[in-house]
């Protein structure tokens, strides 16, 4: 991932790996044309290729990115950049970041930009191209909590007790219905139950069991509907289980997201830098996907005009023969997921370059 807010006399870094990239490259275009970046981005291929693997063979865990900023800070030094530390995004696949650099007074500290704009790899997209729209690219991710409370007992006498198991059990199945039965159709989200946690032992029936859920969507009003479904939801069913009133379940929400919303002018701007930097070709139409991304919060709930282009990454072969068998490719998340960094770098070097230039006019 890659996120630059951008104003006429600064250039703030979001994410570390590929924003060094850009970084690295912007004294040798800043007064370039088209022709000349295209030479440099050239000449910097192989150190940019060379960062790129250094980062990777060398990860560190969110939020312990340590000597990840030093080095990134030791190469923008050597080019003559001041470097503030511990200024980077932390913690962007929790989705956490962006809030915490916020919360650290960042745009106070360093001025607020004129833009914020993003790229962000994918394998849904050839290696060599980049893809826009303007609107909804990225849903909202809201992150909750549903604990099923029971009493609990000796799993021999069921009777004496209510047994939170068997009523998150049902919860899981009867909650498929939110989204398939109480939302319009016409208006995407996906809700999705990734943990259930409770007991200590086989024969012994708990006291409660703790769901983690994750929703997805595109409206605001619609997730706080979807919330408001799950609450009573989980409340009717421990109702009609004959859950005592001081034994009802608890619903909270533990974190979440915005919509990632392109600006449409600074869309149709971007697309209009990356046609004249990759040609018309190399410009895909970027489909809206379910997947979350925190830079949004940077555009201060869209006061900012702020913009997220996808940037390929894929075998454009295997991408093809992809779609034809219906078999998906390793996601970015994946193990298997094996980026053409060769073509991926110097296009979204290109790509990034050209139109921070542009903004930056």
């Amino acid at each position: 991932m890659l996120g630059c807010a951008v104003s006429p006399e600064r250039l703030i870094p979001m994410r570390f790996p590929l924003c060094a990239v850009l970084a690295l490259l912007l004294p040798f275009a800043a007064q370039a044309q088209l022709p000349a970046l295209a030479d440099s981005v050239h000449q910097q291929v192989p150190s940019l290729t060379e960062t790129y693997k250094h980062l990777h063979r060398t990860p560190e865990l969110s939020r312990h990115e340590e000597q990840t900023s030093a080095f990134l800070a030791a190469e923008l030094r050597k080019l003559g950049y001041t470097v503030t530390a511990h200024v980077g995004q932390p913690s962007e696949e929790a989705t956490a970041g962006a809030a915490a650099m916020l919360a650290d007074h960042l745009y106070e500290r360093f001025g607020q930009p004129d833009y914020v704009l993003s790229e962000h790899d994918t394998n849904d997209v050839p290696a060599g191209s980049i893809a826009i729209k303007s609107g909804p690219l990225m849903a909202s991710a809201t992150s909750l909590n549903v604990t099923m409370r029971g009493i609990g007992g000796h799993g021999s006498r069921p009777e004496d007790g209510k047994d939170p198991v068997v009523l998150a059990a049902e919860f899981v199945l009867v909650a498929q219905t939110i989204v398939s039965r109480q939302v319009d159709p016409q208006q995407p989200s996906v809700l999705t139950i990734g943990t259930i946690n409770g007991g200590t032992k086989n024969n012994i029936i708990p006291d409660d069991v703790t769901m983690g859920l994750s929703l997805r969507s595109y409206s605001i009003s619609q997730r706080d509907q979807i919330i408001a479904d799950i609450r009573r939801t989980a409340k009717g069913l421990a109702v009609a289980y004959g859950i005592p009133d001081d034994r009802m379940p608890t619903v909270s929400v533990v974190g979440g997201t915005p919509v990632t919303n392109n600006d449409p002018s600074l869309a149709e701007r971007v697309r209009t830098s990356a046609v004249k930097a990759l040609g018309a070709s190399c410009v895909q139409d970027a489909k809206p996907v379910m997947g979350s991304e925190d830079v949004g919060r940077f555009t201060l709930d869209g006061k900012i005009p702020g913009m997220m282009f996808w940037l390929g990454a894929a075998d454009p072969a295997k991408l093809a023969e992809s779609r034809k068998s219906g078999v998906p490719l390793p996601s970015q998340h994946s193990a298997l997921f094996a980026p053409v960094y060769a073509e991926a770098i110097p296009t979204g070097v290109t790509a990034m370059t050209t139109i921070a230039l542009d903004l930056l006019k």
